[in-house]
């Protein structure tokens, strides 16, 4: 046969259902089995002859780890206080300053154009009627213009560049409405019954102390309205004979110092709240930037878990593939 297979079973001393020569007597010309480094199986580690079968067991060798990708540590969110917020130049807000001004209803103008004319109204009877009457006519038009700049502004709702000519405009126009109610000191004569001189007095005081509501976010347009509207009223008081009308003009000059101070600390908590507010969505991009680099790094450290995970069941694999060999050559 061509197949060089004998059976020793008495003669060599093996079993009899062995196949191949007995161990340690390898016939002359017979092939040798080299493993894969060119090394005798027989002597490589983790190999055993088991009753003239070559064997393998399987060789437990530490498989290469992929290294992870490097993340870079995410940096501290800047912290924002209220003081930080104060520290911002109040240019940087003007636009929204502008805004809010413009952005008042036309019922305290109406309103005043109204209350006009019951004053008017009321003086035309001790005072001059016709002056009077070109008094309300005059703060009428002036209250239209101031209306039309109103619609304007929405109208055209202006680039940031501009906010400084309409905020021009909306002191120009706070600075008329305040010389129309200061005249109304003009037509004060202080031979009149104390209730009509009382009557000018509280109206006076009255729009004055009103106007840190409507003009209050721009101290500088509240400022052009308070000076004309109280100034002639202090000031004739000042320079009556009576005593009474002197201490009056000094608790008016006092009540616009006070009004004064209001409107600068109404001005300050408008800007810091405008501050805050541009902290807060400078903070809210910041944090979504964040988050979507950290989305962005949780994707890479799970794809390079699943790309270990399958290198380790490719090396399991093929460390439980290896078998025994078995070689048989023809003689």
């Amino acid at each position: 046969m061509g197949a060089a297979r004998a059976v020793r079973a008495g003669a060599s001393g093996g079993c009899p259902h062995s196949i191949g020569p007995r161990p340690g007597r390898e016939p002359a010309g017979a092939p040798q089995l080299k493993g894969p480094s060119g090394r005798d199986p027989e002597s490589a580690p983790g190999r055993r002859r088991g009753k003239g079968l070559l064997t393998t067991t399987r060789l437990d060798r530490p498989h290469r780890r992929m290294a992870a990708p490097a993340i870079e540590p995410v940096r501290p969110l800047p912290e924002t206080t209220p003081s930080s917020a104060t520290r911002r130049d109040p240019a940087e807000f003007r636009p929204e300053q502008v805004r809010l001004l413009f952005a008042q209803s036309p019922a305290p103008l109406l309103a005043s154009v109204f209350i006009a004319a019951v004053t008017a109204g009321v003086l035309a009877g001790p005072g001059p009627a016709l002056p009077l009457l070109a008094w309300w006519v005059t703060l009428t038009l002036i209250t239209v213009l101031r209306l039309w700049l109103f619609a304007a502004f929405r109208r055209q709702k202006p680039a940031h560049q501009l906010s400084g000519r309409w905020l021009a405009a909306y002191r120009l126009g706070a600075l008329a409405a305040g010389v129309a109610w200061g005249s109304l000191a003009l037509f004060l004569d202080f031979g009149w019954p104390l209730s009509y001189q009382l009557l000018v007095y509280a109206m006076l005081v009255g729009v004055a102390t009103a106007g840190v509501s409507n003009n209050g976010a721009a101290a500088s347009a509240y400022t052009a309205f308070l000076v004309p509207c109280l100034l002639p009223l202090a000031v004739r008081s000042l320079l009556a004979p009576e005593a009474v009308l002197v201490s009056m003009g000094v608790m008016l000059l006092i009540l616009g110092v006070v009004l004064f101070s209001v409107a600068g600390s109404f001005e300050r908590t408008v800007l810091r709240s405008f501050a805050l507010a541009s902290d807060r969505a400078r903070l809210l991009e910041r944090v979504s930037r964040v988050n979507r680099e950290l989305a962005s790094e949780t994707g890479d450290r799970l794809r390079a878990e699943a790309e270990l995970l399958r290198e380790k069941e490719r090396a399991q694999v093929t460390l439980h593939s290896i078998g025994d060999g078995v070689i048989t050559t023809d003689t």
